[in-house]
């Protein structure tokens, strides 16, 4: 096939070279100059590769930089070229593979990768591999070396991988948390703060006295620190759409993550926290960044509708005070929007948990219309094109109620709940699915 050669992209990244020889590009000019023919370059074609300050769809040269360049400088309109895939690759996702496809093919022909060469792409695959998923033996077979010797040339950045996630557990355990290594993260060794509504009510905080402030269904920082370890890398930007007494963001700031905070209820000690009201009818999302992950701990349903309305301001109400349906055609909304404005490579944390209507109802006779629950959230993210992966529950204590309200329900056959679930979600597909939902 023939293909412009004004349209393909000269990608650094994934060059397998230092840098072009002027010496080949000088002589495949002489050698086109006397009618000698070529071999057809090699290309893919890629979407979400950056250019500028956006992401674009672009044509990579894999191989024949130098021929590409050869065929420019004798004024050629037009070059044969082959594809390497015939679908579009996702750059964010793919560069590693595009970078080993591109060093695969000048192992073969032409100039040669010197071994500067090689220990320049090993190097670029393990900075960019923090979870190490290509191992040192892998790279050794792409790269025509023996293992030992990528051994050699990423050692010190594989020790400072290693090192980083070992910080982060020795922060854990000064900290006095403890790392959790099973799908139940149970933290009620956190003493609970009473907090006094009114003369008749009062509530219960959970959490780490160090971290964000006195707040309604303020989460144990704990939580947020084991969703960094086990989702998220250092320097990976995180996103919170719902502030709330900012435990996300100071588990962050700790755990050496970045974080843009967001919620109706801005305060003078919490600068970070950025005004912004999610208003499903506008479907403004308020960051032109793109997070990795999104940690979304949004109020569960109506249970504390009194406090955060207390919070929230009149034109921009709390989703606690919506009806049923309006609470669910939020989530449609803001799932959907957060698929459009994340990376491919995305992650969402959504904590929340089942809101049955039980307050002095036995369960017998409880109302299915008047409850939300964790099979709700999951079919609505899935239909905005998350893909769940992981469970992972986080009860509340029982130390909460007291024993009179205790022996209350047992009396009433009233049956209480003390569950709440991590729901995480990997960002997939196009989010179509969410038209069947309306």
């Amino acid at each position: 096939m023939e293909v412009n050669i004004a349209d393909l992209t000269w990608s650094t990244f994934i060059y397998p070279r230092e840098g072009k020889s002027e010496k080949t590009v000088k002589a495949y000019i002489e050698a086109l100059t006397i009618g000698a023919k070529f071999p057809p370059i090699k290309i893919q074609r890629v979407l979400n590769y950056p250019h500028e300050n956006e992401k674009i769809e672009a044509t990579l040269i894999l191989d024949g930089i130098h021929r590409w360049l050869a065929f420019k400088e004798c004024g050629y309109k037009k070059i044969e070229a082959v594809e390497w895939k015939k679908q579009p690759l996702n750059y964010e996702i793919n560069q590693i593979a595009l970078l080993l496809e591109a060093a695969r093919c000048n192992l073969r022909h032409g100039d040669r990768l010197s071994p500067k060469d090689k220990k320049q792409i090993a190097r670029d695959i393990a900075t960019s591999d923090p979870e190490c998923r290509w191992t040192e033996k892998a790279l050794a077979e792409r790269l025509g070396v023996i293992q030992q010797t990528v051994n050699t040339w990423i050692s010190d950045i594989r020790a400072r991988q290693r090192a980083g996630r070992e910080i982060i557990i020795i922060r854990l355990n000064r900290l006095g948390w403890g790392l959790r290594t099973w799908d139940q993260w149970n933290f009620n060794e956190c003493l609970p703060r009473e907090i006094h509504v009114n003369d008749k009510q009062s509530v219960f905080h959970w959490g780490d006295e160090r971290f964000g402030d006195d707040w309604p269904g303020r989460i144990p920082a704990q939580l947020v620190a084991h969703t960094l370890f086990y989702f998220t890398n250092p320097g990976d930007l995180i996103f919170g759409p719902m502030a709330g007494g900012c435990v996300v963001s100071d588990v962050c700031l700790v755990f050496e993550r970045k974080c843009q905070s967001f919620d109706l209820a801005t305060r003078d000690n919490r600068p970070e926290i950025q005004y912004h009201h999610w208003d499903p009818q506008n479907g403004h999302w308020p960051s032109t960044k793109k997070p990795d992950l999104i940690f979304f701990d949004p109020p569960y349903y109506t249970k504390m509708e009194k406090e955060y309305k207390g919070k929230a301001k009149e034109k921009a109400p709390s989703i606690s005070s919506y009806s049923k349906g309006e609470y669910e055609e939020f989530f449609k909304s803001f799932f959907h929007l957060a698929h459009q404005n994340v990376k491919e490579t995305s992650r969402i944390a959504f904590l929340n948990a089942d809101w049955r209507d039980f307050q002095s109802t036995p369960a017998l006779k409880e109302n299915p219309l008047n409850s939300i629950t964790i099979f709700d959230y999951h079919r609505i993210l899935s239909a905005a094109g998350w893909e769940v992966t992981h469970r992972i529950e986080c009860p509340l204590s029982t130390e909460r109620m007291s024993g009179n309200e205790v022996q209350k329900m047992q009396e009433k056959r009233i049956l209480g709940t003390v569950g709440r679930s991590l729901i995480i979600g990997r960002r997939v597909g196009n989010g179509d699915a969410l038209k069947k939902l309306s």
